[in-house]
């Protein structure tokens, strides 16, 4: 037993040779070593992987991670896409866009030929101006006033010539026809006034008259009994009867003048009367004439102005002009043709998502989603968020055999999240990768999903 033990002393101590490290070595060299305690470091660290381990299990079971639903998508439109069109046509005359501009709302893209639709107007406004001049003239006749009131029309046209040159046409009209309708009246008032005068000298004819037959009354009556007692002659008495006949016809002929001059006044108070009636309805016949013709040249002007205003197209939004059909100035646009169109900068970005049947269970309109463009630089472009607005109610066949069925989904960027892009142009058709968020899940729960999946399908026939 002792051979074999002295044998391996030796091997030790050769080995120990080979250490450099070894303790006694060390100290005979004057070197003291630090002892450590290998049981206590292991410990120490066993300690430590434990608690780690503890409190990853803790996270692992306990902390929520966002739960969601990965698939792809497509910008479809930024805002509404609006075409620019004309509803008259007519010869471009300038060109101010090309494509790809970007334009502001209410910037000039391009005008046509105007002249003819001005022509129109300014003769349509002539007639116009005219005829709330004479309807002012009119109101004024019909009033019986001393002056015109203009209409309050007429003053949106300022110091226009055309409206003082009608103003002053009215004007020597409404002058003319006054004083022709008080000349007539004049004359029908002096006839009175004639007719009355002879009415109270025929009165006072009358009068006299009267006394006359009075006087020849008594007269008559005396030589009468006169004659009968022979105190004068038949004769006499018969010469005072025939005055007295004479100044009854004389008094017949009076009264009966008087009625034909009371008829005469009468006649003319009515010819009076007449005058001022005509006269006015005159003026409301021609007015109401007139006022239906205002309203008609006011609809002309209305829808000239339209289309004169159309000679410049404007841009309804602002945004980028796509799909440019003008290029040449001269050339000829017609009626309701789509000159361009306009795609909005501005507003919410929708995205056009296709969701796997396997997952459309979990995808609903209002759940939000984060919005990441493929296209652009991942590392500056932040996540979009967005919420989804519509959940197709059917699936959709795929355009070939590698894409499969899927659900179409619509996501919508918030405001926020438009702002988010900054001056990046989002161009329709873009691919978009998004994540709608379906809930909140533990780490613990992703592991063992694949696994539990597996046991619920390998304990079905």
């Amino acid at each position: 037993m002792s051979a074999p033990t002295s044998s391996k002393s030796r091997f030790a101590a050769w080995l120990d040779q080979l250490n450099p490290y070894d303790p006694d070595r060390l100290e005979r060299d004057g070197v003291r070593p630090i002892r450590l305690e290998e049981a206590q470091s292991k410990r120490v660290l066993t300690r430590i992987a434990l608690v780690s381990f503890v409190l990853f299990m803790g996270w692992a079971l306990f902390a929520p991670l966002d739960a969601g639903v990965s698939v792809s998508g497509t910008v479809v439109v930024m805002g509404n896409r609006k075409a620019v069109q004309h509803p008259a046509g007519g010869v471009v005359t300038e060109l101010r866009v090309r494509e790809g501009d970007v334009v502001a709302q209410g910037d000039v893209l391009l005008k046509v030929n105007p002249l003819t639709t001005e022509a129109n107007l300014s003769g349509v406004e002539m007639d116009y101006i005219n005829a709330l001049a004479t309807e002012s003239r009119l109101q004024a006749e019909r009033e019986g006033t001393g002056g015109i009131r203009w209409l309050p029309e007429l003053q949106a046209y300022g110091s226009d010539p055309r409206v003082e040159e009608a103003k002053g046409l009215q004007t020597k009209l409404f002058q003319s026809r006054r004083s022709e309708y008080g000349d007539q009246q004049r004359i029908y008032q002096e006839q009175l006034l004639g007719l009355q005068a002879q009415l109270r000298e025929l009165h006072n004819v009358l009068s006299f008259r009267k006394e006359q037959l009075g006087v020849l009354n008594e007269e008559a009556s005396s030589n009468r009994e006169l004659a009968n007692q022979g105190f004068i002659p038949r004769s006499k008495a018969n010469e005072v009867e025939r005055t007295r006949s004479e100044m009854l016809s004389s008094l017949s002929n009076v009264t009966s003048e008087i009625a034909k001059v009371q008829s005469s006044m009468a006649s003319t108070r009515l010819q009076l009367t007449q005058h001022q009636a005509s006269y006015r309805k005159d003026a409301d016949t021609q007015l109401a004439e007139v006022q239906k013709n205002r309203k008609t040249g006011k609809g002309k002007i209305d829808a000239l102005q339209f289309d004169l205003s159309l000679a410049e197209i404007k841009a309804p939004v602002g945004g980028a002009v796509v799909g440019l059909k003008v290029n040449t100035v001269g050339g000829v646009i017609q009626s309701g043709q789509v000159l361009m169109e306009i795609v909005p900068r501005e507003g919410r970005l929708i995205v056009e998502a296709q969701v796997p049947p396997q997952s459309i269970d979990k995808v609903h309109a209002g759940l939000p989603a984060d919005m990441r463009f493929s296209a652009f630089n991942l590392n500056t472009t932040p996540v979009i968020p967005g919420k989804v607005i519509l959940v197709g109610a059917d699936k959709i066949p795929g355009t070939n055999p590698q894409q499969g069925d899927y659900y179409l989904a619509q996501v919508e960027s918030t405001t926020e999240g438009v702002k988010l892009l900054g001056d990046k142009v989002v161009q329709p058709g873009m691919p978009v990768e998004v994540i709608v968020k379906t809930g909140e899940r533990s780490f613990f729960s992703y592991l063992i999903k694949p696994l539990s999946d597996r046991f619920a399908r390998s304990f079905k026939d």
